[in-house]
């Protein structure tokens, strides 16, 4: 804390040393040299002292002025900084609004796709259901494969444990699957479909319009009439050795056991052409 001393004038000086006058007029008399000497030895002391507070006053004056010069550019500073701060709050407000609109925006959307996503879903599911009925009339080694497929693919969908990208790209595979299988043979060796022929057999099918089975000494032959109504596929037994031979033969060519040439198959029966129920 400054403390300000004032000066002392010398009005002030001359009254101390009537002061000190009337003090010395009681004790006793001095010689007028020797008082005089006093007084301006008191009067030199006074006028230091009285230089001295003004040196510190003006020093105060100029610390105080400094101080002053100091504190205001603090201030200006101060209050340049909040100015800026103001505009960089505003400036965030707006971006934070805008971030906020288009986040709505993205969430509208999404939800349109979802909606959309979800009736195409239904979609994908509503055709597997309605192809179900037909995969279930063709030959069995066809028609397996491509019903467990489409069975799958619509419990995934259902259950939502794939999308909808996933789903449609799965059932074109089945499709495209069952459409080169309608124009390709397939041969297989596994045990027997058929009732009235018992242990392992050659299963022969040619696309989507006959499927027979034949004993591996071709003797015996039965060809795929249908499905009953519970799903269990009709096998009808020729009784034919000519027919069995002839399904081993087209066994044998496919499989490049034998040259290739025309065979006769009883396609017409497998077709049901001829009654067979």
């Amino acid at each position: 804390m400054i403390q300000i001393v004032r000066p002392v004038t010398f009005a002030a000086a001359l009254a101390c040393c009537a002061l000190a006058g009337l003090v010395s007029a009681q004790t006793p008399p001095q010689s007028i040299d020797d008082e005089i000497a006093r007084l301006r030895k008191e009067l030199i002391q006074t006028q230091v002292d009285a230089e001295r507070v003004g040196q510190e006053m003006k020093k105060d004056k100029q610390d105080f002025e400094a101080y002053q010069t100091r504190t205001s550019q603090h201030l200006a500073q101060t209050q340049s900084q909040l100015d800026t701060l103001k505009s960089e709050t505003v400036v965030q407000s707006r971006a934070d609004d805008a971030l906020a609109a288009q986040i709505r925006g993205v969430l509208a959307q999404r939800h349109e796709i979802e909606l959309s996503q979800d009736e195409f879903r239904q979609k994908l599911i509503l055709f597997c259901n309605n192809v179900t009925p037909e995969v279930k009339r063709l030959p069995p080694l066809i028609m397996a494969p491509t019903l467990s497929g489409l069975s799958l693919l619509i419990n995934d969908l259902t259950t939502k444990s794939v999308d909808v990208v996933e789903g449609c790209t799965r059932l074109v595979q089945i499709l495209n699957k069952l459409d080169e299988a309608g124009s390709n043979i397939q041969v297989s060796q596994e045990s027997s479909p058929a009732p009235d022929i018992p242990g392992m057999v050659y299963r022969l099918r040619i696309g989507t319009i006959f499927e027979a089975v034949v004993d591996t000494k071709g003797e015996k032959c039965a060809v795929f009439t249908g499905w009953g109504d519970g799903g269990a596929p009709h096998w009808k037994n020729l009784n034919s050795p000519t027919s069995a031979l002839a399904i081993l033969q087209a066994v044998n060519v496919r499989e490049g056991k034998s040259l290739p040439s025309f065979v006769n198959l009883p396609i017409a029966v497998g077709a049901g052409q001829e009654g067979v129920k």
